[in-house]
């Protein structure tokens, strides 16, 4: 995957607020928090499929606040399907919470406000679809933000999997960034386990 953003470039000191204004730029404005004595590191990578994209992080323990504010900064309108691979995450969005384990997913709607604490070091894989792609699946997504979806068996696990390979085959150049087939692949699949 292309390396979008990484706090090694600044001097420690000022990493939350890159990590922070440069997340802004490429994914959706939102807040971060770090502890005062954290040595806080994070990176991004991203590539394009088609109309969709996939997005690996890999940060440090922080907290990410979405407001009202950010939102109406900007909000590119899409609905963010998270697989967590390290770590542990705890989030909350339309008066719900959920704690996720590795191998856990999870939905988030970039449309309403949230928050997303992480107290370890973590690392993220993030498929983001507009609403439009969706069409009608919108609304039954935004309904089941925040609902932990186990991903250790079944359907969740073979998820995680094609969505894995299919961020490293973008990443490797042995999958087209335009093929809009595997978009629909991806996009039905994220259906259906909703």
């Amino acid at each position: 995957m292309a390396l979008l953003i990484d706090t090694t470039e600044v001097p420690t000191t000022d990493r939350a607020q890159f990590w922070a204004e440069e997340s802004g730029c490429t994914y959706h404005p939102l807040q971060i928090a770090v502890g005062a004595n954290d040595g806080f590191a994070g990176k991004m990578w991203g590539e394009r499929l088609s109309d969709i994209r996939l997005y690996r992080i890999m940060a440090g323990a922080n907290t990410m606040s979405r407001t009202n504010r950010d939102i109406a900064t900007g909000d590119p309108e899409c609905m963010h399907f998270e697989i967590l691979l390290r770590g542990d995450l705890h989030g909350a969005q339309r008066d719900r919470t959920v704690a996720l384990k590795p191998g856990d997913m999870m939905v988030y709607d970039t449309s309403k406000t949230a928050v997303f604490r992480a107290d370890e070091a973590f690392d993220l894989l993030v498929v983001q679809i507009s609403k439009e792609l969706l069409g009608r699946s919108t609304n039954t997504l935004s309904t089941q933000v925040a609902i932990r979806i186990p991903g250790s068996t079944g359907l969740p696990r073979l998820a995680s999997r094609f969505l894995l390979e299919t961020a490293g085959g973008l990443a490797s150049g042995g999958l087209s960034a335009d093929d809009a087939g595997l978009q629909g692949h991806v996009i039905d699949l994220v259906r259906r386990l909703y």
